[in-house]
């Protein structure tokens, strides 16, 4: 597997280790979720389902607090392992994998945000379900704010 900045291998390790996602059914093999740090097109034979993670942009915060605001997709996808297989197109399967990667990630009303390194993880935008239909892919999309430390991409 790539290399990949820090911020993804956080997001990465939530979503990895959550779980409601690793309980999940629908993987590959049963457990172990496919959980890729960049977007899909960057694997040659990536398994599907799937989830990526690809930074969108970063910019410092003008405070000088020592922070940056950073952007991030979470995508899922989903496509037929073969022509008779109807599985890929069952929006019920991307609907509850997105809520999933949401409740992994988001800031909760009660529990507040969930992710301890980051000073804030917030989901900003998201689609649902989406298809693609020169490659036969239903994917969703999420675009996650977050706010982290600086020195974070330095260690």
């Amino acid at each position: 597997m790539k290399q990949y900045d820090v911020i993804t291998a956080i997001l990465r390790s939530y979503l990895i280790n959550d779980s409601n996602i690793l309980a999940w059914d629908g993987w590959t093999t049963a457990g172990q979720p496919d959980i890729y740090p960049a977007y899909i097109t960057y694997y040659d034979n990536p398994n599907y389902p799937a989830i990526t993670i690809c930074r969108d942009y970063g910019l410092t915060d003008k405070q000088r607090t020592g922070y940056q605001e950073l952007r991030y997709y979470v995508h899922g996808w989903f496509k037929p392992q073969s022509a008779d297989d109807t599985r890929a197109f069952n929006t019920n399967d991307c609907a509850a994998l997105y809520n999933m990667v949401v409740n992994a990630l988001d800031v909760s009303p009660i529990f507040g945000y969930k992710i301890k390194e980051f000073a804030m993880c917030r989901m900003i935008d998201s689609q649902l379900p989406l298809y693609e239909s020169d490659t036969r892919t239903t994917y969703f999309m999420t675009q996650w704010l977050i706010k982290a430390n600086k020195n974070l991409m330095n260690d």
